[in-house]
């Protein structure tokens, strides 16, 4: 075990300094965190429709209770985002229309954020790396890195930030066996994205029986809903331009600054000649090679800890780099992978490229951010986030291929899969 980790975890001699260290980067960075979370909500109570996705949402939820249409071009004439999710969402947003968007933006946003760090707080103690294997220091370092890929998604309103809390928080329950928790947390990103049905598939492959029919029976149930709280042929009206709506939001083809951050774009950068139906293909070869990896480390018995934390890497860096809908503030979905991947690489023995790799990741990213946030930025730092994660896509894959899983398996200390009823 690194000196540094020694430190943190003994309080006695030598080691109170990095105690007290790691203490105070803790609160610097908590206390980082919470302006910048005082500062978003300031500026979604004075400017509530400025750079924000969260009018679309309650202007959603009052069309639910007028019977309006959702799914139609009325956006374009108040000047907001269209909203691109299903009616069990719109039925959530409904107490978000009865209020002013200026309070409701800002109650949006505090829910989102609690959620995002319940989960990295909660996967980080209960799942991975583990309550014995982080420090006060450690929590500053993951804490930080987080930011980078986080802000975007919060300041905006983006449901992101709610979509890897819970991620986060279903992996956890599944470790612990809570099984009905666990579908909850992951029906409810499914609800709001649907392609998080990645992650929720590769835990399936590890728990299928106690995971599966709970999770069926939420999808159904979110599916039926709708039709308790409307009219029948209102909701059945708004099923069928919801899907009409996802079916035709294609921006492939677009110019570069306005097509999604993903692998898609930066083949098209490359001037590289594939298809779009060589795309689609490409996206399910590299899910189908991802749970053949799951398959594979439970079939070997890979302790449950690793196998889980490796599917919800892999699985978030499938959505980002080859979902269908990414954009620059869904990076936030790989935010906690990326930094308890850099954490780790230097925390413990790691070999040098890695350290290497990870640390230019975290400059792209960071470059990212900073040139986004320029006048202007968008339209020309458009490859850096499809290209750090794809860079952090190879990393995870290949660190599978480190010492580290023979010596996890090697000992105790993790849990083997539950042997679910």
């Amino acid at each position: 075990m690194p000196m540094s980790m020694l430190h943190e975890q003994n309080p006695q001699g030598t080691e109170t300094h990095a105690t007290a260290r790691g203490r105070l980067l803790f609160r610097i960075v908590l206390s980082a965190w919470i302006l910048l979370c005082l500062g978003i909500c300031i500026r979604a109570a004075i400017w509530p429709h400025r750079n924000a996705v969260y009018p679309a949402f309650s202007d959603a939820g009052r069309c639910w209770v007028q019977s309006a249409d959702n799914y139609d071009t009325h956006f374009w004439a108040l000047g907001i985002d269209q909203f691109r999710y299903s009616p069990i969402v719109t039925v959530f947003f409904v107490p978000f229309g009865l209020l002013p968007d200026s309070l409701g933006g800002v109650l949006w946003r505090l829910i989102n954020t609690a959620v995002l760090f319940a989960g990295v707080v909660v996967y980080c103690r209960a799942a991975w790396p583990g309550p014995n294997r982080i420090g006060l220091g450690a929590a500053a370092a993951i804490g930080a890195l987080l930011m980078p890929l986080s802000l975007s998604s919060l300041q905006n309103g983006q449901a992101n930030p709610l979509v890897i809390g819970m991620l986060l928080l279903a992996v956890a329950a599944t470790l612990h066996g809570r099984w009905n928790w666990a579908a909850l947390m992951l029906a409810a990103p499914i609800y709001f994205k649907i392609y998080p049905v990645a992650v929720a598939l590769l835990l399936l492959l590890i728990y299928p029986r106690p995971l599966g029919w709970r999770l069926f029976a939420l999808m159904v149930l979110g599916i039926l809903l709708p039709f308790a709280a409307q009219d029948i042929g209102y909701v059945s009206r708004q099923y069928d331009q919801w899907i009409g709506r996802l079916l035709h939001d294609d921006r492939s083809v677009n110019v570069f600054a306005d097509s999604y951050r993903d692998l898609w774009l930066l083949l098209r950068i490359a001037g590289l000649p594939i298809s779009r139906a060589s795309y689609l293909l490409l996206q399910a070869v590299a899910a189908a090679a991802i749970a053949g990896i799951i398959v594979v480390g439970r079939c070997r018995r890979w302790p449950t800890r690793e196998l889980l934390h490796t599917a919800l890497d892999l699985g978030c860096c499938w959505m980002v780099l080859l979902g269908p809908a990414t954009e620059n503030c869904t990076v936030i979905l790989i935010a906690p992978t990326f930094a308890l991947a850099v954490w780790q690489a230097f925390a413990e023995p790691r070999p040098l490229w890695t350290r290497v790799l990870l640390a230019g990741i975290v400059c792209i990213f960071v470059a990212s951010a900073v040139i986004t946030s320029l006048p202007g930025g968008r339209n020309w730092a458009y490859p850096l986030n499809p290209l750090a994660t794809l860079l952090l896509a190879v990393e995870r894959v290949l660190h599978l291929d480190t010492a580290t899983v023979r010596m996890l398996h090697a000992t105790d200390i993790w849990s083997e899969p539950a042997q679910a009823a």
